[in-house]
């Protein structure tokens, strides 16, 4: 740029050379032909007066007399100016093009590593998603096995209690049982007792708020017997009313009038029958059957 500059300078001091012609007054032709040798006159004089008038004032300009220089010379100067200037102009972009093309290149090199770390990243990226998927679907399915495992130990935790619970109810049954065996051995005849069979504890009751009554009794075996007893038992009932006495068998069926009942040691039985309307209890007997044999029998006084 430098250079430039200086041939541009060089080329406005050669263009300065060229003569003002613009700058030279009129007049002068006259005061040069007076000068030759001319007689002057009147007018010659007052235009002198003028001009010099005209010098010595502050606004009137200089003349400049500048040194002609041929046109061909000035053609030729013209013609180095400009090809020093468009050789200097080539040579500089001939200068800033190579480095263009070094930049361009350097850009080129710097853009197909950018496409190549790029590529890089995104085949990096596409590994990393399948990654990511294969990581939530293992995860979905650890989940997955997590609620079942969960559900079932809810379930086989609701199970153990279940069945806690039960042997809980269990024990305290066979606890029950066998208090109720201890107290029944020490109620089982003796020897020379009437039958195989005995009635303990018969009891009869009414049922409150109701036409109703309840009944409950204990069945001992002999404890020399080596079978189960197997016979049947039935409720007879003594009845009075106005109208006369009545007896009353339970379980009220002509084709079945008995319950049948099988039993080692002991049983129990007990439950619920209706009172006639109008009818007033006397007695309950309750009565063991073997067959047509009658086994044992007790009565309850109301």
């Amino acid at each position: 740029m430098g250079c430039i500059c200086a041939i541009f300078e060089c080329y406005h001091r050669v263009a300065s050379l060229q003569p003002d012609f613009s700058l030279i007054p009129v007049s002068i032709e006259r005061v040069s032909l007076n000068a030759v040798g001319r007689p002057f006159s009147p007018r010659a004089n007052s235009v002198k007066l003028k001009l010099f008038a005209r010098r010595m004032s502050a606004g009137t300009p200089r003349m400049k007399v500048r040194r002609h220089v041929h046109w061909s010379v000035w053609l030729m100067i013209q013609s180095a100016v400009v090809l020093v200037v468009g050789g200097a102009v080539s040579w500089a972009w001939q200068g800033t093009r190579g480095d263009d093309q070094a930049a361009r290149q350097s850009l080129q090199r710097d853009v197909a590593a950018l496409q190549m770390a790029a590529r890089q990243h995104a085949v990096e990226l596409q590994r990393l998603k399948q990654q990511l998927s294969s990581t939530l679907e293992a995860k979905a399915q650890m989940q997955a096995q997590a609620q079942a495992a969960n559900a079932n130990m809810l379930v086989e935790r609701v199970a153990a209690e279940r069945l806690s619970a039960q042997m809980r109810t269990f024990e305290t049954e066979n606890a029950r049982l066998k208090a109720d065996l201890t107290y029944l051995e020490s109620l089982l005849p003796a020897g020379n007792s009437d039958g195989p069979i005995a009635i303990r504890r018969f009891e009869v009751s009414p049922v409150p708020e109701s036409r109703q009554l309840r009944y409950r009794a204990l069945l001992t075996q002999d404890a020399r017997a080596d079978r189960d007893f197997d016979g049947a038992w039935q409720l007879s009932v003594r009845l009075e009313s106005k109208a006369g006495k009545k007896v009353l068998i339970i379980p009220d069926d002509s084709e079945k009038p008995e319950v049948r009942v099988t039993f080692r040691r002991y049983q129990r039985i007990e439950g619920i029958f209706d009172v006639p309307v109008g009818m007033k209890v006397r007695s309950v007997q309750l009565r063991v059957l073997e067959g047509d044999t009658l086994r044992a029998q007790q009565t309850a006084m109301l």
